[in-house]
């Protein structure tokens, strides 16, 4: 219901003319993981439709950081495929703003390929924390792609994706 009345309020301010309608940039990411709720770790199918629910709203590390302590006091430790789930929900977000149509992690590194590059600031890549910053590259062959060499958690992926849309 309220993803419902979140799509009509949005179709709302697009008729008003408060905000551009634009079609979102499709974001696929594989990083060879598993995401999603255990029936192991929530068994009440009615309770985990509510937490992928509210995962869908979450808008910043800090309420993924929340998210995970309100799980954890009620159903004790989360797994890593619900922490996962957390992380890549959010990054997904952050992905279509930045104009980021593909995340690929493997052993060596995480590749974000562009759709499009009209959001893109070399800028952002200045205000990345050193430990992520000296570790990026750029490519432009048929497609841009920004590089990010050696293995990154995803917190770290999403807090250079934030820096990529600020």
């Amino acid at each position: 219901y309220e993803l419902y009345v979140k799509m009509i309020d949005d179709a709302v301010r697009v008729l008003k003319g408060e905000v551009e309608a634009a079609e979102p940039i499709e974001v696929k990411i594989d990083l060879g993981m598993s995401m999603h709720i255990p029936q192991t770790y929530v068994d009440s199918e009615v309770v985990r439709l509510d937490l992928y629910k509210r995962i869908s709203y979450l808008d910043s590390i800090e309420d993924i950081e929340d998210q995970l302590q309100e799980l954890e006091d009620r159903f004790g430790k989360p797994p890593k495929e619900v922490r996962a789930l957390l992380y890549v929900s959010y990054m997904t977000k952050l992905a279509q703003k930045a104009g980021i149509s593909h995340i690929t992690r493997t052993k060596g590194r995480t590749v974000f390929t562009y759709a499009d590059l009209s959001g893109f600031s070399a800028k952002s890549l200045m205000k990345l924390p050193d430990s992520i910053g000296k570790r990026l590259s750029f490519s432009v062959k048929s497609t841009a792609e920004l590089r990010l060499s050696g293995p990154s958690s995803l917190k770290e992926i999403d807090i250079m994706l934030e820096n990529l849309i600020k």
